[in-house]
């Protein structure tokens, strides 16, 4: 079985490679990814997301390839839930740019145990790891799995320790101080004054355009759409 998923996903990366487009791997060397890359495209992604979900085992032996296009669809495909403590792990610590990092982080948000693990990761010093345990805590806040009280910690602990955490952590964890103050009933109040606290996040995006959101009009907007959302729905924000 292993060997014939090593074929396949070689037949796999060998189709990665044809969706490559020179412009997109500049554009994706400019937002910091240094490994092999051949540009293929988020929407042929999708699409090619779209052809091997139902084949998760080509997941490793993607990953395993180092090209940076097939271990994004490596971490879209992946069976989260089924995945060993061992290449959580694996997967963790080759983590080296924030495009790499956000797909992993929304693979892993995903597991049951998604919180526990974020909760671990931000005591990392090291970027990418934070930066994913972060990111993963966004995730939860937006889908109702952050209680008030663990929201509320969250919220003392960035509003003591953005300023000084390594750059991208930074965007993450404003990110979440807006995703807390959207998705956590009763702390948008709070979300905000935290936010007014802090003041400017500085973070470095290089040559690439980005901006940081504003946290404050970025809470009130996505508050009040996700309000309008689930009168439209009933009640149901999915």
């Amino acid at each position: 079985m292993v060997a014939d998923s090593d074929v396949r996903a070689a037949e796999v990366t060998a189709e990665l490679r044809l969706f490559g487009k020179p412009n997109t791997a500049r554009i994706y060397r400019t937002h910091g990814v240094r490994s092999e890359t051949v540009g293929v495209s988020l929407p042929d992604l999708g699409t090619l997301r779209k052809r091997y979900a139902g084949e998760p085992h080509l997941a490793l032996p993607l990953w395993d390839s180092g090209l940076h296009d097939a271990r994004i669809l490596a971490l879209q495909i992946a069976d989260a839930r089924n995945l060993s403590v061992e290449e959580i792990d694996v997967w963790l610590g080759a983590l080296d740019n924030y495009i790499l990092t956000a797909a992993f982080s929304g693979t892993i948000a995903r597991r049951d145990d998604a919180v526990a693990r974020a909760m671990r990761w931000i005591d990392a010093p090291g970027e990418w790891i934070s930066t994913a345990g972060w990111s993963i805590l966004n995730l939860a806040a937006l889908d109702g799995r952050l209680t008030p009280d663990l929201a509320t910690a969250l919220l003392g602990r960035i509003v003591a320790t953005i300023h000084t955490a390594p750059n991208r952590t930074r965007y993450a964890m404003n990110n979440t101080l807006i995703a807390i103050g959207a998705g956590v009933a009763g702390l948008k109040d709070a979300a905000v004054a935290t936010a007014q606290a802090i003041g400017t996040v500085h973070v470095d995006h290089g040559q690439t355009g980005c901006k940081t959101p504003d946290a404050v009009p970025y809470i009130e907007r996505t508050y009040a759409h996700r309000n309008r959302r689930t009168r439209v729905t009933g009640g149901r924000t999915g």
